[in-house]
């Protein structure tokens, strides 16, 4: 092939894949959230885009630090979707991204949230809270979103992973 065709390809397939997961996690995140259909879609849209952006900047990290006998499969993999044969690398490589991702979705939903939803200022100061002994203490609604998150991201992954072996199967 050539390397415009590939670019091509690359960005076709990652672009589809993206609005494929944008369409799933917003669907789940609206059922599992209770959110309104606009309101899921931002963020499956805006944490998915993230995502996205960090995952190619990883990419190039990644590419430059793992070794020479896995570099093929792993640009193969990850630019074009398509699968070589199976292998431990293969599925380390799917593990990382699928973790990193996952990862990245979280804090990105969370500063998102933020961001959107900032309290108005009041005069009142605010009373001081009593430190909890717990460090990983949450509240329900934290534990909700999060369960969501990793059920909607889970979800998805799994969708594209299935359309990338099919694609893989139907070039072979």
């Amino acid at each position: 092939m050539l390397p415009v065709t590939i670019g091509i390809r690359t960005i076709l397939t990652r672009f589809c894949r993206l609005l494929i997961v944008i369409t799933i996690e917003s669907w789940l995140l609206s059922g599992y959230l209770n959110f309104s259909p606009r309101k899921s879609v931002e963020y499956a849209a805006v944490i998915n885009l993230l995502a996205e952006i960090i995952g190619i900047m990883s990419f190039f990290i990644i590419k430059a630090v793992i070794p020479g006998f896995v570099h093929k499969d792993f640009i193969v993999y990850i630019m074009v979707g398509e699968t070589p044969q199976f292998s431990l690398t293969l599925l380390l490589i799917t593990m990382v991204y699928f973790l990193l991702y996952l990862a990245i979705k979280m804090n990105g939903f969370a500063l998102y949230k933020f961001l959107c939803e900032i309290p108005p200022q009041k005069d009142k100061p605010e009373p001081k809270k009593s430190q909890s002994p717990l460090i990983f203490s949450m509240n329900q609604e934290t534990q909700i979103i999060i369960r969501s998150l990793v059920r909607a991201h889970t979800i998805s992954y799994v969708c594209i992973i299935a359309l990338t072996v099919l694609q893989a199967n139907e070039v072979s």
